[in-house]
């Protein structure tokens, strides 16, 4: 049997259940539901998926004209409130990313510290990575004394957050691999000593924990795997 509607007026109820208005009545109105990799939000209405922002500015304002996009003034992704959003063009979009220097950022959205939502600073972030790299602290205790998840100082580790323009990187950072990498951990003498050690029969468990029982910047036995298997450090022969 088909999927029944639950009816438009329960589907603006749950809508609204997952805005949180806690910061004002002309702040920010964030959804706290289901999310794109982008940070907006998505639910179901009216038999079909909708963008919250695009549903919100539907309900409290008035039809979407074809062709419009429904833009924020706070740049705020998962932002519902309706005094936020305006209608616009593709092109008045990239005007107004241009007017506010978002343009040239991770997917149009403002990184690091400008981000309005972030927590942390351009140079806190900057800071977590030369303390972890210098060893002698865990991901999980720098997590707790910034006030942030430990998923959080793992992609800030690797490099998967706050990597725009705002953490400054010199050219020859971003060209160097191996332990002249800004990230790296290892030197090409360990990376040798690692495959002797398996070619001699030594298991990947023995490496991982014999090498990390002395190293400043334990490594993981996935990494030394990658490494036994041509999968990184491809460059030391």
């Amino acid at each position: 049997m088909p999927r029944r509607k639950r009816g438009i007026g329960a589907d603006i109820e749950i809508f609204w259940s997952f805005v949180d208005k806690s910061m004002g009545e002309t702040a920010c109105w964030l959804w706290v539901g289901k999310t794109t990799p982008d940070g907006y939000g998505y639910t179901s209405f009216d038999g079909k998926t909708w963008m919250t922002h695009r549903l919100s500015y539907h309900l409290c304002t008035h039809k979407i004209a074809r062709g419009k996009k429904i833009l924020h003034t706070c740049d705020t992704p998962p932002c519902v409130q309706p005094l936020h959003l305006w209608p616009g063009t593709q092109v008045e979009n990239v005007a107004d990313m241009d007017a506010k220097e978002r343009r040239g950022t991770i997917k149009g959205q403002r990184v690091g510290e400008r981000h309005p939502l972030a927590k942390l600073t351009d140079a806190q972030v900057q800071e977590i990575r030369e303390r972890y790299l210098a060893g002698g602290i865990m991901q999980k205790d720098l997590a707790r004394e910034y006030g942030v998840v430990d998923s959080a100082i793992s992609h800030i580790i690797r490099g998967k957050r706050f990597g725009g323009p705002n953490i400054s990187r010199t050219p020859a950072e971003n060209a160097s691999h191996g332990e002249r990498h800004y990230e790296g951990k290892l030197t090409e003498a360990a990376v040798r000593s690692f495959r002797a050690r398996s070619a001699a029969g030594e298991r990947l468990t023995d490496i991982t924990n014999s090498y990390n029982a002395t190293a400043t910047a334990p490594v993981t036995k996935q990494m030394i795997w990658r490494i036994l298997h041509g999968k990184a450090w491809t460059h030391v022969q």
